[in-house]
């Protein structure tokens, strides 16, 4: 029998889910879950912020309609972002759902997780989102943040406002486990499979930062840290 590959629960290990009714990929909030433990074992403090990347509606498709160079659109814009904020050692990582509804173009959902002992506000980070968008689709930031091709999730479907991210402070005893459960309901919304979805088939739909490889990077310098730091690291070093 093959395996099953979603649910409908709108719980998931402990943590309620962003509504009911709705169908969930398993592996997707799998990702999510382990991407924000691997956030919070590395920093006392987590920064989550939502966005959604979308084309303006006057957007030329390119001639070659491969899902492939869609796709990269997105791929291209995360990774110019990822590396300017990892200038900064802000240790980016999120998650992504390309989907696309009765419309020529795609958009994508995504949250994003920064080290929130060095950003502590939300605002700063969507201008250099809509930055790199900009540049990946060859038009001006200020057109982007007009049109809000950058969207930036503050408002419900009936426009009222709500939270585009959360703070996780793990050190927080009183708040913590409400903090860590809020940030991962915002994020279970990019788990939900969508019956209505058109992408062509064989489309990649979910995009994942590498956090377990730098999840792993990360442990292995504090290990070499505490090395250095023992009395008993020179003698060590000596030894055959």
């Amino acid at each position: 029998m093959p395996r099953k590959t979603t649910f409908t629960d709108n719980q998931y290990q402990g943590h309620k889910l962003t509504e009911k009714n709705l169908t969930f990929n398993k592996n997707a909030m799998k990702k999510i879950l382990e991407m924000t433990n691997s956030m919070i074992a590395r920093h006392s403090k987590v920064l989550q912020i939502r966005f959604d990347l979308r084309y303006p509606q006057d957007h030329i498709p390119p001639q070659s309609t491969s899902p492939g160079r869609k796709r990269s659109d997105f791929s291209r814009a995360m990774q110019a972002v990822t590396q300017e904020l990892n200038r900064k050692h802000l240790d980016v990582q999120y998650i992504g759902k390309e989907e696309r509804e009765n419309s020529i173009h795609p958009h994508a959902h995504f949250g994003l997780q920064i080290n929130g002992n060095k950003k502590q506000y939300r605002n700063s980070i969507l201008p250099i989102v809509e930055k790199h968008w900009g540049h990946t689709l060859n038009i001006p930031a200020e057109e982007v943040h007009r049109k809000q091709l950058v969207f930036p999730c503050n408002k419900d479907g009936e426009g009222n406002p709500r939270a585009n991210g959360y703070r996780i402070d793990r050190n927080d005893i009183l708040h913590f486990q409400e903090q860590k459960t809020a940030a991962i309901r915002q994020l279970s919304y990019l788990a939900k499979e969508r019956e209505g979805d058109t992408l062509p088939k064989g489309t990649r739909r979910y995009y994942f930062s590498q956090y377990q490889k730098d999840y792993d990077k990360d442990m292995e310098r504090r290990r070499r840290r505490a090395r250095k730091k023992s009395p008993f690291h020179d003698e060590a070093e000596g030894a055959d």
